[in-house]
């Protein structure tokens, strides 16, 4: 999805507006759309579901897993 952002900033905003000033906006911000969907796909999305491992056993990682199990997030 990032990777297809960045390839057609250029052609995606006409789609959606006719402004050019708002198409240069689009253009503008299409990169940090497409970090902030690949930071939330890598990092967020995996606690968000349960599907986390912590690689030691520290105090952190214990209460992050027993608030995840508590509220079944």
């Amino acid at each position: 999805m990032s990777m297809t952002l960045i390839v057609l900033r250029d052609k995606y905003p006409a789609m959606f507006v006719n402004d050019e000033k708002i198409k240069g906006l689009v253009k503008q911000l299409t990169s940090l759309l497409a970090i902030t969907i690949v930071i939330i796909n890598n990092v967020l999305q995996p606690i968000l579901s349960a599907n986390f491992s912590c690689s030691t056993k520290t105090l952190d990682c214990i209460k992050l897993k027993a608030i995840v199990f508590k509220f079944n997030v």
